[in-house]
């Protein structure tokens, strides 16, 4: 029995021709030498967020240390330290959790190269996507206090 080509059958074989995601060897070859870098750049995001830990309990034992006097001869009072710890957590927490989410895009990348399985590669972008997200939030944050901190300062002067 032969089917008739309509517009509904067209359409239906040009979803399943999409959802078979035919990449080229030049984008699987890039999706691959990327997920090297990003997993690079996601290890050296863990080091730094554990530096920034470090940082913080330094902070928080220079505080204890101190008894709420000055330390040493630095101006800064324990609760400044205190302050500066609980910075410091906060920032090592988003700086491991965007290394999270590129080191996942890295893993969805490179299992999809080798296994063309389209769920991985959803999930690798699922994972960029809150990346971008997390970046864009916090480089909104930041910004926010450079506006702040300029208007304090010059209103102060």
């Amino acid at each position: 029995m032969h089917i008739k080509n309509t517009k509904n059958n067209k359409v239906m074989e040009n979803l399943i021709n999409h959802n078979e995601q035919n990449l080229s060897d030049s984008i699987i070859r890039n999706m691959r030498t990327t997920a090297s870098w990003m997993k690079f750049m996601a290890v050296m995001s863990f080091i730094g967020g554990g530096v920034l830990i470090l940082c913080a309990i330094g902070a928080f034992v220079a505080a204890s240390a101190s008894n709420g006097y000055y330390y040493y001869r630095m101006a800064q009072p324990a609760s400044l330290l205190i302050v500066t710890g609980i910075v410091y957590i906060i920032a090592a927490i988003v700086t491991i959790s965007l290394g999270i989410y590129l080191f996942k895009t890295a893993t969805g990348y490179s299992k999809y190269s080798f296994t063309k399985d389209s769920n991985e590669l959803e999930t690798a972008f699922l994972m960029q996507k809150k990346y971008w997200k997390t970046y864009g939030i916090v480089t909104i944050v930041i910004v926010s206090f450079i506006v702040l901190s300029l208007l304090v300062f010059v209103t102060h002067v």
